[in-house]
């Protein structure tokens, strides 16, 4: 147990593929994926043969209000110099049919469906040395990537300008989600910031704590239950993309009402993400980042 240290992610990584490429049948459906996705949670062994050597789930409690949370325990197998076998325990929290986290031993794997701009289904794998998610009980969850540089948009941003721009981001929202009125940064640790922010004109001061893994994935965790993602990753191409994902809710859509389609929330998500770029690439024109 001396040599775990050497398997534990040290860095963040993205990486977003799309589910269905041209020509390749059949095609999947986002349930079909989804479905695919809590097998994996219950059978990772099929999935991950190589790493993954035995499987027992200790606790499965089914959705309750939305969301599951499972406790299991896998031994997995790394060669790294030799073989090393370690117990590791996981708690998986689904957030139908968009988002699945996973923690284990301080390290956060989360398995995201978006939707792109085409409303192509697209599949992200999310790996950071995280904290544990919250318990929130949510309404549902989204998520929605959008290329960073489509065609012939000038200037081009690179990962570097966008993860400054992200950073930025953090301690300056405004300009990037105009429904925020008011941000104070209470406490600033570089990767570690806790803000308090307030939206329109409601005077409810909502307290957020983001951590931020350089230069792939930033976490927002509201008191409010609401955790909210950014990740820059990288499409088959190697084209920059850039996905939020909303899990607990997504702001400006109202809780108490049925779900939107798909193709619905991925035009108000969507947009969002298109307008940070838009004031992204602002920000590389005016030499800000």
């Amino acid at each position: 147990m001396a040599q775990s240290s050497a398997i534990m992610f040290l860095y963040a990584l993205v990486v977003t593929r799309p589910v269905n490429p041209p020509g390749v049948q059949p095609v999947i459906t986002e349930e079909q994926l989804w479905k695919g996705l809590e097998h994996k949670a219950r059978n990772p062994m099929d999935y991950l043969p190589t790493m993954i050597s035995a499987c027992n789930i200790t606790v499965d409690d089914g959705y309750k209000v939305g969301f599951a949370k499972l406790k299991f325990t896998t031994f997995m197998k790394f060669n790294v110099n030799s073989q090393i076998v370690r117990d590791v325990t996981e708690e998986i929290e689904p957030h139908p049919l968009s988002i699945a986290s996973l923690v284990k031993t301080g390290v956060r794997v989360t398995n995201i469906i978006s939707y792109g701009a085409s409303d192509g289904l697209l599949l992200t794998f999310t790996f950071a040395n995280g904290s544990t998610p919250s318990s929130a009980i949510m309404s549902y969850a989204f998520a929605a990537t959008r290329p960073v540089n489509p065609p012939g948009v000038e200037p081009v941003i690179t990962e570097e300008q966008l993860w400054k721009a992200l950073e930025h981001k953090a301690r300056n929202p405004a300009a990037f989600v105009p429904m925020i009125t008011s941000c104070k940064v209470t406490v600033d640790e570089g990767n570690k910031l806790v803000r308090e922010v307030t939206f329109g004109n409601s005077p409810n001061v909502i307290k957020e704590e983001i951590e931020a893994h350089p230069s792939t994935i930033v976490y927002f965790e509201m008191n409010t239950g609401t955790r909210v993602t950014n990740i820059v990753s990288y499409g088959p191409d190697d084209e920059l993309l850039l996905t939020y994902g909303f899990a607990n809710g997504v702001p400006g859509v109202p809780a108490d009402k049925p779900k939107p389609s798909a193709k619905e929330l991925n035009a108000v998500v969507g947009k969002t993400v298109e307008g940070s770029i838009v004031v992204i690439r602002q920000m590389v024109k005016d030499g800000k980042i």
